[in-house]
C-alpha cells in the first residue's frame, strides 16, 4: 500500500487530527509517508489515554496493557475510550474508527510494523512512568515533577524523541543516509524529535499550569525568576541544535532531507520567537503565519495553502 492508496476514511481522520503533520507527510516519499500516517494515529491514540480526565487508575491499567502490546492494549483501551466522556471528541473517533487504523498498521512490511510496535510500547511504559511521577508531585505547590534537564529530556524522549529514533531507524532502511554516516547519527534523530517537543513543552507552559495543574519546566531552575527559566529551557533546546545539523546533512534523500530540515527550521523559529516573547509564559501566543510560510519549501508552501482552501469550503 502506498500514501495515494489509504483509506480515505483513515486519511481524512489523520488531515483532521495531525494538522501539521498532515502537511509535513507529505514532503516524504510515498513509503515513508504511509508508514508516518500509520504510527501517528496509533500513537495518538496513546496521547489520548494521557491526555483525558480519565481516573489514575485507568490510565495507569491503559498504559501498562499498551507498554505490554500495542495492538493489544489499543483494542482493550477502545472498550473503555470509546464513548468516554473524558475523552476529547476528535480523540473518541479514532478510538470508534480503529478498526480502519488497524487495518492500515497490518498492511505495512512486518519488519516496520515490528519497530511502530517496539516504539510504541517504548512509549506507553515511558509515559505511564511519568504519569505516577506527576502524581508524586501533588506535594509541590507548582506541580513540578522533573527534577533536572535530564529527567525533562527523558521526558521529551517518550513524548517525541522516541519518534525521531524510529523515524532514522525507517530511513536507515530506506538507504537515506550513506554506510559512512549511518552509525555516527543514528542517536542524533532522537534529539530532534526532543527538540520539536521543547516547542511544545514552552507553547503550552500557561495551559499546563493554568488547566491541568501540572508544570513540565524542571524543578531546579524553579528558584529563577520566569523570564531567567525561559531562557534555560531555550538553551537547553539550542543545546541540541549541532547534532541535529549533523544529522540533517547525513542525509542523502532530498525528499527525507526536505522534511528534517524542515522540522528543524520551524521549531528553531519558534525558539527564536519565544525568546523574544516571554510573554509566552502567560498566555498562548503563536508565530507569525508570515514567518511560517516564509520558512517553508515550495512544496510545503503549496500544501499549506491547499489545506487552508479546504478548511474553508469544508
Amino acid at each position: 500500500m502506498n500514501f495515494r492508496e489509504i483509506d480515505k476514511s483513515v486519511k481524512r481522520m489523520h488531515d483532521d487530527i495531525a494538522c501539521q503533520h498532515s502537511l509535513f507527510v507529505e514532503l516524504l516519499p510515498e513509503s515513508l509517508g504511509t508508514y508516518s500516517v500509520s504510527y501517528y494515529l496509533l500513537y495518538k491514540m496513546i496521547d489520548a489515554i494521557e491526555d483525558s480526565n480519565l481516573r489514575v487508575a485507568v490510565k495507569i491499567d491503559l498504559l501498562e496493557r499498551i507498554s505490554q502490546s500495542l495492538i493489544w492494549g489499543l483494542e482493550h483501551a477502545k472498550s473503555v475510550l470509546s464513548d468516554h466522556i473524558g475523552v476529547p471528541e476528535h480523540c473518541r473517533k479514532l478510538y470508534r474508527n480503529s478498526d480502519a487504523i488497524f487495518d492500515l498498521f497490518f498492511s505495512l512490511p512486518k519488519p516496520v510494523r515490528r519497530k511502530i510496535e517496539d516504539t510504541g510500547e517504548i512509549k506507553a511504559n515511558g509515559l505511564l512512568d511519568y504519569l505516577l511521577k506527576d502524581e508524586n508531585s501533588s506535594v509541590r505547590d507548582d506541580r513540578r515533577f522533573l527534577k533536572d534537564f535530564m529527567d525533562l529530556d527523558s521526558y521529551c524522549f517518550y513524548s517525541a524523541g522516541c519518534v525521531g529514533e524510529l523515524n532514522t531507524q525507517l530511513f536507515a532502511d530506506a538507504k537515506s543516509f550513506s554506510l559512512q554516516t549511518k552509525t555516527k547519527v543514528m542517536d542524533y534523530g532522537i534529539e530532534l524529535g526532543n527538540y520539536v517537543q521543547l516547542v511544545n513543552v514552552i507553547r503550552d507552559h500557561v495551559v499546563d499550569k493554568n488547566d491541568n495543574k501540572r508544570d513540565c519546566f524542571p524543578i531546579s531552575i524553579a528558584e529563577l525568576d520566569e523570564i531567567d527559566q525561559l531562557h534555560e529551557m531555550i538553551g537547553f533546546a539550542r543545546g541540541k541544535e549541532e547534532k541535529i545539523g549533523k544529522f540533517v546533512n547525513a542525509l542523502r534523500d532530498d525528499d527525507v532531507k526536505v522534511y528534517c530540515s524542515t522540522l528543524f527550521e520551524i521549531a528553531r523559529l519558534h525558539f527564536d520567537f519565544y525568546s523574544q516573547n516571554p510573554g509566552i509564559l502567560h498566555a498562548p501566543l503563536k508565530l507569525s503565519v508570515v514567518a511560517l510560510f516564509a520558512s517553508m519549501p515550495l512544496k510545503l508552501k503549496i500544501n499549506y495553502v491547499y489545506y487552508k482552501l479546504r478548511k474553508l469550503v469544508v
